[in-house]
């Protein structure tokens, strides 16, 4: 059978694959042809059409060392010796095979940089990770397919920083702790760019502190502590609190933070409607009758790699959930399911296991725009003020500075470099 084309994949950044050990390990085909089907609208009970990947040499599998340290991944842990990322650096080739509806290879052909401008593959694959892309196009078409999904409304707005190999997933960490959480590893601290959003844009506040005032108090904690962070004053008039920090992506397991309390367990769990939080002694692992499924990160960040330097895009991402339905999927201004909805938030006893000693109620906002955010996060990161001195390396070498300088090293680099990309309408 004569292939309706061949293409050459480059692999632009590593893949975490769950099947790293075996031979031939690489992009699947049952994991690609789905997503094309979806991206092309075709239903594949109707459509017939072959795909094949065929890895270009042996691999390069990385071990879990220091490039590991502070990227966005942490499914090795505890297993020092475990290898997870996989890079053909040569490579692979993409075969389609359309015998009877040739007019499908063609249209399958004039997608594929949308296509793969948009798609990633393997574990954590929306943080910079298994990025393919043709092997012919240059990062000025990677960025033209870019725009065209902007336009067609697959995508929000786009912002992208230049970096090198060394500071590479560092920075996409980076970026993401900063306007989530903040940062604070010194000297480097930077106030969460989404609670400042959420105080000065949306005038609410988030649900941190909520969680500190309702539950790392004296009335709560009973026997827990002899210590408490009292939060005694009421908020601020006009504004309330909202769980906005879902908005952003939550996974089944989220620490909360007090610096009084650290020798406690302090988990975060959602069960559909809603969150427990878990503060007993030698309690490490929220309960089964608990376990939740997550709330993904609606940023998606892609690499591209083009000589000495890298350049690493983030935006909103809209997923489409089939051909024939997109109704359901998620558009780039919020998770709609998310909005106004209720969440319980309570402590589970460790002595009494699934017991709640005390429930109270958030909501999450009632709005939210991501295209606003990341135009906020880009002011927020370019007016941020440098923690300055002699301990900030000048350059980034690796193993020679501490975490605190490496973070204050890129948080710099970000606010020098960090643009948005200009796509002109029409």
């Amino acid at each position: 059978m004569k292939p309706s084309f061949d293409i050459q994949l480059k692999q632009h950044t590593p893949m975490i694959h769950f099947q790293f050990d075996q031979p031939g390990a690489a992009l699947r085909a049952s994991d690609l042809k789905p997503r094309l089907d979806r991206f092309l609208g075709i239903d594949s009970k109707k459509t017939r059409y072959r795909l094949e990947v065929i890895p270009i040499n042996e691999p390069k599998t990385v071990n879990n060392n220091e490039e590991f340290r502070n990227e966005p991944y942490f499914g090795n842990r505890g297993n020092p010796k475990k290898k997870f990322k996989i890079e053909y650096l040569n490579g692979v080739r993409l075969i389609i095979n359309t015998p009877f509806q040739q007019e499908i290879g063609e249209r399958i052909k004039a997608s594929l940089n949308e296509f793969f401008a948009l798609e990633s593959f393997g574990t954590r694959n929306n943080k910079g990770y298994g990025c393919f892309y043709p092997e012919s196009a240059t990062q000025a078409d990677f960025e033209t397919a870019l725009k065209s999904l902007h336009l067609a409304g697959k995508i929000g707005d786009i912002y992208y920083w230049d970096c090198d190999d060394k500071i590479l997933f560092h920075s996409i960490a980076l970026f993401n702790r900063w306007i989530k959480s903040g940062i604070n590893i010194k000297p480097a601290y930077y106030k969460s760019i989404l609670f400042c959003y959420a105080d000065t844009e949306k005038g609410l506040i988030w649900d941190k502190r909520f969680v500190k005032e309702k539950f790392l108090t004296p009335p709560s904690l009973g026997s827990f502590g002899t210590k408490a962070e009292v939060w005694s004053n009421p908020p601020v008039k006009g504004k309330e609190y909202r769980f906005i920090r879902a908005m952003l992506g939550l996974s089944t397991d989220n620490a909360w933070s007090s610096k009084n309390y650290k020798n406690y367990a302090r988990k975060l769990s959602m069960n559909e409607s809603h969150l427990v939080v878990s503060c007993a002694p030698g309690l490490s692992e929220p309960s089964k009758q608990l376990e939740v499924e997550r709330i993904p990160n609606p940023f998606m960040y892609k690499v591209f790699r083009g000589g000495s330097s890298n350049r690493v895009y983030v935006f909103a991402l809209k997923s489409l959930t089939s051909a024939k339905d997109e109704t359901k999927g998620k558009i780039f201004n919020i998770h709609p399911e998310l909005l106004g909805k209720d969440f319980e938030f309570g402590f589970i006893d460790g002595n009494k296991k699934n017991t709640l000693n005390k429930i109270e109620s958030l909501k999450t906002p009632d709005s939210l725009d991501y295209n606003d955010f990341l135009e906020y996060a880009e002011i927020q990161i370019k007016n941020s003020t440098p923690q300055s001195g002699s301990s900030i390396p000048k350059n980034y070498n690796g193993n020679s500075t501490t975490a605190g300088q490496k973070a204050e090293f890129i948080a710099q680099h970000l606010r020098k470099n960090l643009k948005k990309l200009e796509v002109q309408n029409g």
